[in-house]
């Protein structure tokens, strides 16, 4: 195991074990096998992850790792989805680090997986635990270019988890895509844009120049 999957085995095991956070789904905690450490893709959240955060309990953190070495082989590199597909088209064959602002959902027994429908004190136990976790991933993969598929209604969390001033890109109005500076990691470059779901749908609109702009970035 290399030092970078070394050190976030070591830093899940302290986060992820020690919680009263067992509600949910298991969570997304990342494997460095099969992916890009430059590129990090940070989505919103999983919409479900492998059994419930307490089947994880049982399996521990190196197997959860290993969930997300085999996903991205065996799944995600052969998924055709919206979000998948958009991902492959700005990074070509070079898979990036897959992750998100909040590393699991709601759940399998939740008829809604977005954090966005649970209470709102339920959101706010939630966001508090997630304090840091981004941060600190981010500082052992040490990536060169961040992309932030997490769309304005998630600003605030983005924000709070990576504080960070937005810039304009010309062409493009400030929802639609900017360049983030992160203020802990000023020398990585980082830029914010909607879920490419949403992307899709506003193809002819800005979506396509979107993708474009972000594959010119990566390559």
């Amino acid at each position: 195991m290399q030092e970078k999957e070394c050190l976030l085995l070591k830093f899940y095991k302290t986060k992820f074990l020690n919680t009263s956070i067992t509600n949910f789904s298991s969570p997304m905690l990342i494997g460095l096998k099969n992916v890009n450490t430059d590129v990090i893709i940070v989505g919103q959240e999983t919409n479900s992850w492998y059994g419930s955060y307490k089947d994880f309990l049982i399996k521990g953190v190196a197997e959860q790792m290993n969930i997300y070495d085999n996903f991205i082989v065996n799944e995600f590199l052969k998924k055709s989805s919206p979000y998948h597909t958009y991902v492959k088209k700005i990074c070509g064959g070079n898979m990036p680090t897959i992750n998100n602002l909040f590393k699991f959902d709601l759940g399998d027994n939740s008829d809604k997986k977005s954090i966005l429908s649970a209470k709102a004190d339920e959101i706010k136990h939630i966001v508090s635990f997630h304090d840091g976790v981004l941060m600190r991933e981010i500082e052992i993969i040490s990536p060169k270019i961040i992309i932030f598929f997490t769309g304005t209604r998630y600003e605030a969390f983005l924000d709070r988890f990576m504080p960070n001033d937005k810039l304009s890109i010309d062409g493009f109005k400030l929802n639609e895509l900017c360049e983030l500076k992160l203020k802990y990691f000023p020398s990585v470059k980082a830029y914010r844009t909607y879920h490419p779901g949403y992307l899709n749908r506003q193809f002819n609109k800005f979506g396509a120049r979107v993708r474009e702009f972000l594959k010119g970035e990566v390559e």
